[in-house]
């Protein structure tokens, strides 16, 4: 998925303000809680051709989204450590969202174990993942919390995003 196909299909799952409202909810804070869906585009986009996180952070306002404890950050951070550069690209807090520009894996920098844990073998498939999860949110709004069916959930978000493996991150968003 494009950065702009993830852009627009997160507008589509943006929850409508006049059901928040009706249901209660007030009027700055559905417009608040719509808001964490919506990335605006820049003035002056510009573009990478090889990695479409940065064409995100780029081309769009999306440190204005919020997926789980996911947020981008404005621009791209540049990390380099020997052989390996790394651009930071968001955070969960306390811990930052990285792209390894050799492999193009998305990674979580985890400071309270000091490792890199892969949790997305691509971009797109970052994307991917992003949308399910929203998505199921949205589905699944209605229902009563488990354990059972969140695990479940980021099992499923674990595989789009390349592999099962990438469960122990998942859980970390």
């Amino acid at each position: 998925m494009t950065a702009d196909k993830f852009v627009k299909e997160l507008e589509k799952l943006a929850p409508e303000i006049l059901p928040m409202i009706e249901s209660g909810l007030d009027e700055d804070f559905a417009f608040k809680v719509r808001s964490l869906y919506l990335a605006p585009p820049r003035n002056e986009p510009k573009t990478s051709e090889k990695f479409e996180i940065l064409n995100l952070i780029f081309n769009y306002h999306a440190n204005r989204l919020q997926i789980r404890q996911l947020t981008f950050f404005e621009e791209p951070e540049i990390y380099e450590d020997l052989d390996e550069r790394y651009y930071g690209i968001g955070y969960i807090y306390p811990n930052y969202l990285l792209l390894d520009t050799n492999t193009g894996d998305i990674l979580i920098n985890n400071l309270s174990e000091n490792t890199l844990l892969i949790c997305a073998s691509s971009c797109e498939l970052l994307f991917d993942a992003l949308i399910f999860l929203v998505e199921q949110q949205i589905l699944n709004s209605e229902k009563e919390f488990s354990m059972e069916n969140e695990e479940k959930l980021l099992k499923q978000c674990s595989v789009i995003a390349g592999s099962i493996d990438y469960l122990n991150a998942w859980e970390m968003i």
